[in-house]
Parts: structure tokens; C-alpha cells; sequence
């Protein structure tokens, strides 16, 4: 990095001095130099670094500190270093069901849970390296092609929604399956310390009410939910099959829509948010469809404009995962990419040269 400095030459007369550097430094004071695009720096994965596949679908980190990614061709596991992948082995039943992986969650005995695309479900048990599968066949379910899954603590369940067979949960101290929505296709799912938050085809956003009734279904009018969010500030964001980012209250009284292409209504032909994550400034960082990855202010309900990352996430963004350290790890049709604050706490400025100067390099 060259930063450019002025240099001026003092006499020996103090006088001089103090009325040069009284100048300078008012002229600083008014010369104010232009707001500067921000630079955020991301890190690149793909099948050159060893992912199974560019197609990414899912991340999660699990308490020995692992990441796992899920993508279109085969699970791994990421150690910081390098990638380890699981895929199916022909009639191996300890081995993965499948290895086009939809959906990731932990459970509160750190076991795996892994949703595929046309298998089911399979479950990762680190202590002895094996997994198991749970199937339409074998444990009930609806359907063996799983959009979404999510470990819930209160209850000790986990969430699945299915593709064309609504939504039910697993218990984890039996491992039965329950429905309790056979009628939709679910593609989000947010667990809280109360309630599960869905989003479903048609029928839209909905939540499971533990307080009072035990399953019971609270709707929302709205159209098809891609992505469901819950901010610091407790407010409800959403993404739909259309051109906005939704904001909604806790009781999921609809607020205001936002909308990332510039336009001024709802479109439901074209682009449209998959993801939803935030990150300890109140930004939420947002994975579309067609218009990859944007940030929005949600202290100033804007869409942030005068930035751009150091390498451009162009391709579709299917899921954004914050770890415990608030790095942003992004999931892409064209691999995967890391943020990591750290390596972005410094913002570069270039302070205005006044006409007629001489100026060096400082190294």
C-alpha cells in the first residue's frame, strides 16, 4: 500500500513554523476528502482447495469446532486446513445416504444431522465414524427429498421439511417422526427459545406455538418464504419468491418491504433472496438468486451501496452461516467463501494532495 504525503520545507524560524503548520492544519479542516469505496476482503473455496463440489447448499460447525459443508456431490468436513469428504459407498449402510446434502443441524449430543435431496436423512455419530438413515421406508416420513432441517433445543426435535410433504419433526429421544403440516412443500425453518418459525409454498410463513396449544399453527397471508431471520432487535426479516427483503414483527404483523433491485413493487418473475444472516454491526448480509451477495443497514432500513468484496459473489448464494467468531461463510453454486473480520479492521483512506506539491512514497 503507497499512501501520498505532502512534504513541507520550514525554515529555522519558529515563527514560521507555528503560522505554516496553523494553515495546514485549518486547510485539513475544511478540505474534506471524498467518501471512498469499502473494500471487503473474502476468502475462496472450490474443488482446486478440495471441496467435493463448486455447488454448495449448507454449512454448519458443530461443537468440536468442525465445519461441514454440504454441497450437490458429497458432505465434508472442514478443519481450518483441509477438506475431508463423505460420500455414499455402495452397500455400505455405515456409510452417507447420499451425496446431494440439503440441510445441516447439530443436536445437543453433537450428533450430525443430514438432510439429502432424495435419500432422506442421516445422522453422524463422530465417536465411532458412522452413519445411520432415516427414511420414508424405515422411519415414516412423507417423502425421502428434504429441503430444510433444524435442531431445536427447547424440545429436543429436529425440524424437517420435506419437498412435496410438508413439515413434522424427528424427537431425539425415540427418534419417531411426527407430522404436523403434510399439505405443503417447507423450505425454512427457525427454531427460537418459544416457537418454530416456517416457511412454506403458498402458504407462507407460519409459527408452532409452545405456549399454547402444543403444534398449533399461526398463519400468515404472504407468498412463498425462501428464508426466515430474527435480528438482535427482535425484528422478523424474510425472503420470498420476490424482489424484496420483508420485515415483519414477532407476532408477524407485516411492516415494510425493501426492495434490492431499485425498483418500487413486487416481482414475482424474477430474482429473489435465499439467505438471511447478521453480523455484529446490525448489517444483514443477504444471498440472492441472480444478484448474489448485498448487505443491508438495519439501523438505517438502506441497502449499503458504497462497498464491494474483494473477490465478486456473482453466482446464486443458497445459505449464509455466522460461526463463533463472526465469520460470514457463505454458500454459492460457484463454491465456497469466507469473511473473517479480522482480516478487515482497517479501512485504507487517501488523503487529498494539494496542487503544486512535491510528494514521496512512504513504505
Amino acid at each position: 500500500m503507497n499512501i501520498l504525503l505532502p512534504i513541507f520545507q520550514f525554515g529555522s524560524d519558529s515563527k514560521n513554523v507555528r503560522i505554516l503548520l496553523a494553515v495546514f492544519l485549518l486547510l485539513g479542516c475544511f478540505h474534506i476528502a471524498p467518501a471512498q469505496e469499502k473494500i471487503l476482503n473474502l476468502k475462496h473455496y472450490s474443488a482446486e482447495q478440495g471441496l467435493s463440489d463448486n455447488q454448495v447448499t449448507c454449512i454448519t460447525r458443530d461443537h468440536n469446532g468442525f465445519m461441514w459443508i454440504g454441497t450437490k456431490d458429497g458432505l465434508n468436513r472442514y478443519d481450518g486446513h483441509e477438506f475431508h469428504v463423505f460420500k455414499h459407498i455402495i452397500n455400505d449402510t455405515t456409510s452417507i445416504c447420499a451425496n446431494s446434502i440439503t440441510g445441516l443441524a447439530v443436536d445437543a449430543d453433537s450428533i450430525l444431522w443430514i438432510g439429502t435431496a432424495s435419500s432422506g436423512l442421516a445422522s453422524y455419530d463422530f465417536r465411532n465414524g458412522r452413519f445411520k438413515s432415516f427414511n420414508k421406508t424405515r422411519s415414516g416420513f412423507p417423502s425421502n427429498a428434504i429441503n430444510t432441517i433444524a435442531f431445536a433445543k427447547f424440545r429436543n426435535r429436529l425440524w424437517i421439511g420435506f419437498n412435496n410433504g410438508g413439515l413434522g419433526y424427528l424427537s431425539m429421544e425415540d427418534h419417531k417422526y411426527n407430522t404436523v403440516d403434510s399439505s405443503r412443500s417447507c423450505y425454512a425453518l427457525l427454531p427460537t427459545r418459544n416457537d418454530i418459525y416456517a416457511g412454506t409454498i403458498a402458504r407462507s410463513i407460519y409459527t408452532i406455538i409452545r405456549k399454547t396449544q402444543p403444534d398449533s399453527v399461526r398463519f400468515y397471508s404472504a407468498s412463498t418464504i425462501n428464508s426466515i431471520y430474527i435480528a438482535k432487535d427482535s425484528s422478523v426479516w424474510v425472503g420470498a419468491w420476490n424482489n424484496a427483503l420483508h420485515r415483519l414483527d414477532l407476532e408477524l404483523n407485516y411492516k415494510q418491504p425493501y426492495f434490492f433491485d431499485k425498483s418500487v413493487k413486487l416481482d414475482n418473475s424474477g430474482d429473489e433472496i435465499y439467505a438471511i444472516n447478521e453480523d455484529p454491526s446490525g448489517t444483514l448480509w443477504i444471498g440472492t438468486k441472480l444478484a448474489g451477495l448485498i448487505l443491508f443497514d438495519r439501523n438505517k432500513n438502506s441497502f449499503k451501496e458504497n462497498f464491494r468484496f474483494s473477490i465478486p459473489v456473482t453466482s446464486r448464494v443458497n445459505a449464509i452461516f455466522k460461526d463463533d467468531f463472526n465469520r460470514m461463510w457463505i454458500a454459492t453454486m460457484s463454491g465456497l467463501y469466507l469473511y473473517d473480520p479480522t482480516q478487515n479492521q482497517f479501512d485504507i483512506t487517501y488523503l487529498p494532495v494539494p496542487k503544486n506539491t512535491i510528494s514521496c512514497h512512504i513504505h
